[in-house]
């Protein structure tokens, strides 16, 4: 599916740039599913002090198209790096960036048309080949020969060896291969090298998962150079092989492992692709050090106050100079239809569980079945206060339900 990539920059009335965009067409092949439109508002982080700013305004791709609604304030400059269109700012006390956007997706399957740079093949922050990955990337492979299936089996090893940690105590693909752990990012850099190791051009997309109810998180996958542009999602497809309360459930992705090779689901919101993106205008020096500290295998540096190989990391949407320390991407707000909201699978699975227990439980001795739900209801506390954010709201809606089951195990099996 290809969408129209035709921009139209006009000012409005109030001089906030307009930029409108053809939506993508599900009409072109039998393949393609409906296309997913959600309405979205960035707002960057409140700057206290004088700051500079470069925002990613996400891309119009074959398989997602953009209109940007609203921008306030006006960038300085925008320009172009590969495949990105980059917006540059300077905010005085209390400024921050807003960004209005209708974005319009649509799923994914097979390979994408696209070109293809030097830099898809080359040494990057956080993708660095090395003898060892080339090494562990042609042991991987073994004797298979076609590029596709060489990637499918990168693809695979990373899936199954590379367990999910965030924040990686290290950034970067050496830092994966070497303790086997890794978030998203990580898992991304990893696959990213071993294609690169056997020539087969690789980059990295950041971004979110956000559905149509709503829910969002940033995220970021891959994508490999075969007869196009090929979606990769080690990370994601790891998480689909649980078989209870999978992040694939609460986000309605793809529930096969498999699938996340060659496919991407129409829940991506994408802010850039690649890494290492050179600051236009120069990146001012910040005197001090931040309390956001990234660590990788060649150097350590502060998160809106240093570059990195001398260009900013990647755009998640967001990189700053700032002498505050400032912990935040900024925030996504999704409007959501809520007469369209459908039933939350992982709730729909709690619940879903509750007629074998009950039936479990009515063939226990009051003492063991007790003994069952106290031991239920002191893991979902843990849980509760051990998480923050969403994931304690989801364990503190699971420990509530727990709670209304003893109660009814009171009442029904006294």
């Amino acid at each position: 599916m290809h969408s129209g990539g035709d921009r139209r920059h006009k000012s409005t009335q109030s001089g906030h740039l307009d930029v409108s965009m053809s939506q993508p067409s599900p009409t072109e092949t039998e393949e393609e599913s409906a296309i997913s439109t959600i309405h979205v508002r960035y707002c960057s982080p409140h700057f206290t002090k004088a700051a500079k700013a470069w925002l990613a305004i996400p891309p119009d791709l074959p398989n997602q198209g953009v209109e940007i609604v609203h921008i306030a304030p006006q960038p300085l400059l925008e320009y172009r790096s590969g495949p990105n269109t980059i917006a540059y700012f300077e905010l005085n006390d209390g400024g921050y960036i807003e960004l209005s956007m209708k974005i319009h997706r649509c799923e994914t399957k097979g390979p994408q048309p696209g070109s293809v740079s030097e830099g898809d093949l080359l040494d990057e922050p956080f993708i660095t080949v090395t003898h060892e990955v080339r090494m562990k990337a042609l042991e991987i492979v073994a004797s298979v020969y076609d590029k596709k299936d060489q990637a499918k089996l990168l693809f695979n090893w990373v899936r199954d060896n590379i367990a999910y940690r965030h924040p990686p105590a290290v950034w970067g693909n050496l830092a994966a291969l070497n303790s086997r752990t890794g978030d998203c990012g990580s898992s991304s850099f990893l696959f990213v090298s071993f294609c690169r190791a056997l020539g087969i051009p690789a980059r990295v997309v950041f971004g979110r998962i956000v559905n149509d109810e709503g829910k969002s998180t940033p995220h970021a996958w891959a994508e490999c150079y075969v007869d196009g542009w090929l979606p990769v999602d080690c990370s994601m497809a790891r998480d689909a092989r649980r078989a209870l309360f999978s992040p694939c459930d609460y986000f309605g992705t793809y529930s096969n492992p498999d699938t996340y090779f060659g496919n991407l689901d129409n829940k991506r919101l994408v802010y850039s692709i690649g890494v290492g993106i050179v600051p236009q205008p120069t990146y001012p020096r910040i005197i001090g050090e931040g309390k956001r500290r990234v660590q990788t295998h060649d150097a350590v540096f502060s998160w809106g106050k240093n570059l990195y190989q001398d260009r900013i990391p990647f755009l998640q949407p967001i990189y700053y100079a700032c002498e505050e320390d400032l912990a935040s991407q900024g925030k996504l707000h999704v409007d959501v239809n809520r007469a369209h909201m459908i039933v939350d699978p992982i709730m729909a699975k709690l619940f879903a569980l509750l007629i074998p227990l009950f039936l479990f439980m009515s063939s226990l001795s009051p003492f063991f079945r007790d003994l069952l739900l106290g031991s239920i209801l002191v893991m979902l506390l843990g849980n509760t206060i051990t998480w923050k954010g969403k994931t304690r709201a989801f364990w503190a809606s699971v420990l509530a339900i727990a709670i209304v089951i003893v109660v009814m195990n009171r009442l029904i099996f006294i």
